[in-house]
């Protein structure tokens, strides 16, 4: 028998044990689209730049690595936003990750009609 856990916490402190997960699932709010009740100008999502929106998102996945096994998965799900054109939002998110030291392997395009 498969035991399966859910845990609820803090994206930065998660209440999981070292290198115990095997498959990370996600999908973080996307900048500047949303607020969150509760959250006022702080939540993720809600950074003056891109760039600082990144930021966060990058110490959020550290702590992912953190509770991930060394054969383990991300999984993420990652909007655009467009200012005159596409900002590029998953691409520079794969960027920032790699330089992290994530392994990239590819992106799964989710077309909603």
């Amino acid at each position: 028998m498969t035991i399966h856990s859910l845990r609820h916490g803090s994206a930065l402190e998660l209440p999981v044990e070292t290198g115990s997960a095997h498959c990370c699932v996600t999908s973080p709010p996307y900048w500047q689209l949303r607020k969150y009740a509760g959250q006022g100008d702080q939540g993720i999502g809600n950074e003056a730049t891109v760039e600082e929106y990144l930021e966060h998102l990058l110490a959020c996945f550290r702590e992912c690595k953190r509770v991930l096994r060394d054969d383990g998965v991300l999984w993420v799900n990652i909007g655009d936003k467009r200012d005159k054109g596409l900002l590029r939002i998953p691409d520079r998110f794969a960027e920032v990750m790699v330089n992290d030291g994530w392994t990239f392997q590819d992106f799964v395009v989710w077309h909603k009609r």
